[in-house]
């Protein structure tokens, strides 16, 4: 797909020509750029650049409240941020049902799949004293 000026503007994106003093990327190839002051930037299917939406939560109350000085999957000590099984990427809530402590070993296991959401959410159930089912369900109906 060739993204002229206008096809960008029909989409909704403000087209900017490129010049050294508003760039941070260029794309010659497609002849758009992306100015500074755009943190995050996703890539869709056509190659244009969007702005991914500010994330509006109380993550400071997140982290204080899922926060341990040790992995909850494998007991190893860590300072790493919590993991939310439900990410938030997929809308996934900023509740204490949805974070688990995990060291940075674990936390990229829990990405790549190798360990399951539903082990997750059995420690996070153990750790809470409630019922699997509940803390899964409640952390669904949560998600945006």
């Amino acid at each position: 797909m060739n993204l002229t000026p206008e096809k960008i503007k029909l989409m909704g994106c403000k087209y900017q020509k490129p010049s050294k003093k508003s760039l941070t990327r260029i794309d010659y190839n497609k002849g758009f750029a992306i100015p500074k002051g755009i943190k995050n930037a996703s890539e869709d299917m056509t190659g244009l650049n969007i702005p991914k939406e500010k994330r509006i939560s109380d993550s400071d109350k997140f982290e204080a409240e899922v926060k341990k000085p040790f992995c909850e999957y494998c007991g190893s000590r860590t300072d790493e941020y919590p993991h939310h099984v439900e990410t938030r990427g997929s809308g996934g809530p900023d509740v204490k049902r949805n974070g688990i402590q995990l060291c940075k070993v674990c936390h990229d296991k829990a990405h790549r799949g190798k360990i399951k959401k539903r082990v997750l959410f059995e420690i996070i159930a153990r750790r809470e004293r409630e019922d699997v089912e509940d803390i899964i369900e409640n952390v669904k109906q949560l998600c945006v």
